[in-house]
């Protein structure tokens, strides 16, 4: 069953002149992406 609600995160570092995005690889895939995730059940999307 999937979650009520799925997020994708891209976790980043602002500073005066740039911002720096991380990425992660996936070994088992080998592809490039940001945190993937669902909620659970009686979860708010802020928990």
């Amino acid at each position: 069953m999937r979650a009520p609600y799925q997020v994708l995160i891209f976790p980043y570092i602002k500073t005066d002149d740039s911002i720096q995005y991380t990425i992660f690889n996936r070994s088992d895939y080998g592809y490039w992406q940001g945190i993937a995730g669902g909620g659970e059940d009686g979860e708010t999307p802020i928990e």
